[in-house]
């Protein structure tokens, strides 16, 4: 007969709990080991102090929006619990005093109701509680400004001009380091206004801080790939910290090498959809097989930027004299122009983007043609086709050893490229399009006395044409 034993069957018992605590451990332990690269951006609390002027003679109205426009748009970026304070101004030639105030009172040296001086500025007690609560603090300076206008002697039209110098502090209260050390200096006109060029001066900083704060380490999106499907990845990063439909992550994953683990760049992903804490993005690159558990790094750009090292146009150009001139010349026949130049491209979404470019054409007299324009992409991988539609403004320069000015002229153009992803800072593209221009049927002649006279062309000249487009495309 079968005696039930108590102490057997707790012994048993504990080879069943010990069996499943030694499961429990072991699988724990690999699910740490898979997310180890998976560090992701935490949000934390970020101070912004008032600008800081000690310049004098500086309108109110800028340091007004100097100080709106650093303040929007840190905000803006969603990347932190932004606290602003409006009545502290720091001048940062102080900032070594302020950081060790902050370290006194994190270190309890600081007595209760004691305030310290900073130059004009007296910090309280109760506020350096509140900074050093804080993770980062932003502090702005402006260190010079000028405005000034200019009037042509010949038009006299005038324009007006803004020039001026900003520094932006970041720093870690934790660590008392200064993480980020922006400047910025910009200089503006307008043909308008002197409130026109300081609006623009103004716009231009915020734009500068929206870019160079992304390339701070401590700022950068970090997530990892929570899933990945196909040639989609999911990251568990969204509309909560500022990700956008078009934004671009390095995918870094790991390399064993003499039993030790490298951080090694594995692939590229461009976001697709965006939703409130969970994106979804596209692969452009993958070196190597892309998993879960890898960790991704914002890739911070204003847009594909490219060097235009060889261009061919092929035109409608033929021979012209200029009729009836003092200094007879003439343009020679040509089936075709070689041309180099820069162009940029700046993405507003995943697939709509903005065409800027400047190209010289290699003729006499020297042609230079400046365009703008939209166009629209397709990724496919490392594959990229586009589309796009410029306007053009054409113009012919100086003649060299003559008193004849080239005149300008307008273009449109249609082109279609291909893209090709060499790496992650490069690629190559080959475009075909077609241009039409409108004809020029003039040159302007300035005599030694100021006066000036048309003369035209026995032939007008016409950039109207087919062309095609080498671009070594360098990304920034």
């Amino acid at each position: 007969m079968y005696k039930y034993n108590k102490n057997v069957n707790k012994k048993k018992t504990n080879r069943k709990q010990s069996g499943f605590s030694f499961f429990l451990i072991v699988f724990l332990l690999f699910f740490s080991i898979t997310l180890f690269a998976a560090e992701t951006y935490e949000k934390k609390d970020l101070a912004i102090f008032s600008f800081y002027s000690g310049i004098p003679n500086v309108p109110d109205a800028v340091v007004q929006g100097l100080e709106n426009i650093i303040q929007a748009t840190i905000h803006n970026l969603k990347r932190f619990n932004v606290y602003f304070y409006p009545d502290i101004y720091l001048d940062i030639t102080y900032l070594p005093q302020f950081i060790e105030a902050l370290k006194n009172y994190r270190e309890e040296n600081y007595d209760q109701g004691t305030s310290s001086e900073f130059g004009n500025l007296v910090v309280s007690y109760d506020n350096m509680k509140k900074f050093a609560g804080s993770f980062y603090i932003i502090i702005p300076n402006l260190s010079y400004f000028s405005e000034y206008s200019k009037t042509d002697d010949e038009t006299g039209e005038t324009t007006y001009y803004v020039e001026m110098k900003v520094s932006v502090k970041i720093l870690n209260v934790e660590t008392y380091q200064i993480v980020g050390d922006l400047f910025m200096e910009i200089e503006e006109s307008s043909k308008e206004d002197i409130t026109e060029a300081e609006s623009d001066a103004i716009s231009q900083v915020g734009a500068t801080l929206e870019h160079d704060i992304k390339d701070i380490e401590d700022f950068a999106l970090k997530s990892g790939v929570i899933k990945k499907e196909g040639r989609y990845v999911y990251i568990d990063l969204g509309a909560n910290v500022g990700v956008q439909i078009g934004n671009e992550f390095l995918v870094i994953g790991k390399e064993k090498m003499n039993d030790k683990f490298f951080e090694k760049i594995v692939g590229l992903v461009r976001v697709t959809e965006v939703g409130k804490d969970i994106s979804k993005a596209l692969i452009l690159i993958e070196d190597q097989p892309i998993t879960e558990g890898d960790q991704l790094k914002e890739y911070n750009r204003w847009g594909f930027d490219g060097m235009v090292y060889g261009a061919v146009l092929l035109t409608g150009i033929t021979g012209s004299t200029i009729y009836g001139g003092p200094e007879p010349f003439s343009v020679g026949d040509s089936s075709f122009l070689l041309g180099a130049g820069f162009s940029a491209q700046s993405y507003l979404n995943f697939n709509l983007f903005i065409d800027i470019g400047t190209e010289a054409y290699l003729t006499s007299p020297f042609v230079l043609n400046s365009y703008l324009g939209v166009g629209y992409s397709l990724f496919l991988g490392r594959l990229i086709p586009s589309v796009s539609a410029d306007a053009c403004y054409i113009m012919m320069r100086e003649l060299s050893d003559t008193n004849y000015y080239g005149t300008s002229t307008f273009g449109l153009r249609a082109q279609f490229s291909i893209q090709y992803l060499l790496n992650y800072s490069s690629s190559f593209i080959l475009t075909a399009g077609y241009m039409l221009s409108f004809e020029i049927n003039s040159f302007t002649y300035h005599d030694e006395f100021g006066g000036t006279m048309d003369y035209s062309l026995t032939y007008p000249i016409s950039f109207t044409g087919l062309y095609f487009r080498f671009v070594y495309n360098i990304r920034f």
